[in-house]
């Protein structure tokens, strides 16, 4: 048997109810909604807003930017303003599949590696709503001494995609040494949406907590160290 392990790390708040308090009238005399003033002078002890409800707007239209993968520097945590801002990522830094891969295949040989990260982050009405990928593009040859018997070439794609979350493979047979040649894309989700606190130089959500800095328009945050993509993350205020 000649085993193969693949090893990739891939990668609201609710609105407060309004409640108006109306005590019961007993008289006669008409209730006074206009002055906000209930019968004989009482006061309403809260009234609806007439305005709109407050909702996150619509994220603007973003275009990739570039993943620099292996190791990453941390996020020197400086905290800033978030509430009311819209973020486009324009760049970030995540743990490179490849080199996982060729730990458990040093024969392995990789190349047209290609990463991206497209996406917004915005905090809006005590919620923080991401929306946002990283996909990595390489292709890989495999010599048949790092494929289990009796997978073929064509089967490997599979074997890769459900080993690896987040990960597709298309194998066939090389035409030049006893090998499978392979094109691999990993795609890491980073998108998220609920209600969010500010403590200290650190967002919490229900499910994570991460350092950030806001910076000359610059947001740089990390993820939680649980995340399954594991890296640092730039985005540029719109």
């Amino acid at each position: 048997m000649r085993p193969l392990a693949f090893a990739f790390v891939a990668i609201a708040a609710s609105l407060p109810l309004l409640s108006v308090a109306c005590s019961s009238d007993t008289t006669s005399e008409p209730t006074m909604v206009d002055s906000g003033v209930v019968d004989s002078g009482a006061a309403v002890d809260a009234i609806a807003d007439s305005g709109p409800a407050c909702e996150t707007p619509a994220a603007p239209t973003a275009s990739a930017g570039p993943v620099t993968l292996g190791t990453c520097t941390a996020v020197t945590a400086c905290g800033g303003a978030l509430e009311g801002t819209t973020w486009t990522y324009s760049a970030a830094c995540t743990d490179d599949p490849t080199a996982q891969l060729t730990s458990r295949c040093p024969a392995a040989v990789v190349s047209k590696v290609d990463s991206k990260i497209t996406g917004t982050l915005q905090f809006y009405c005590g919620k923080a709503v991401r929306a946002a990928t990283t996909k990595t593009h390489f292709d890989v040859t495999f010599p048949l001494s790092c494929v289990p018997l009796p997978v073929k070439c064509s089967q490997l794609g599979a074997l890769i995609g459900s080993q690896v979350p987040g990960a597709t493979g298309t194998c066939v047979d090389s035409q030049t040494v006893n090998a499978c040649d392979c094109a691999v894309d990993v795609t890491g989700d980073l998108s998220d949406s609920g209600a969010y606190k500010i403590v200290g130089n650190q967002v919490k959500t229900a499910n994570e907590t991460y350092d950030f800095c806001v910076k000359d328009g610059t947001l740089t945050h990390g993820v939680d160290p649980n995340s399954q993509l594991k890296g640092t993350f730039t985005a540029t205020k719109n």
